[in-house]
């Protein structure tokens, strides 16, 4: 992970991922296959990861809005550093990475 996620850097979601949600619950489960990882993730930390992959919001600065829009709720900075860490842990797990400008 880089050592600060600015909030200008430009993401991009990985490739080939294997989401699953069941019924019973609001997680998601994700394998990646390049690694061989599965991941079990919150409904927010999907709606985040769905932001990045249809591209409406590159950059961390972009996301916490449209992540609050889609959450029903108004962006603090409580949402802004919980969305800053679950950045960094997807870019840690390879769900996210980050574009070289």
């Amino acid at each position: 992970m880089r050592e600060s996620l600015t909030d200008d850097l430009r993401w991009r979601s990985a490739v080939d991922l294997v989401w699953t949600h069941y019924e019973d619950s609001e997680d998601w489960v994700v394998f990646h296959p390049q690694s061989g990882d599965v991941y079990l993730v919150t409904a927010a930390a999907h709606t985040l990861w769905s932001l990045i992959a249809d591209g409406t919001a590159p950059t961390l600065k972009q996301l916490i809005p449209a992540l609050a829009a889609a959450l029903n709720r108004a962006p603090d900075d409580q949402l802004a550093a919980v969305t800053r860490d679950t950045l960094g842990f997807m870019d840690r797990a390879g769900l996210v990475r980050p574009i070289s400008l």
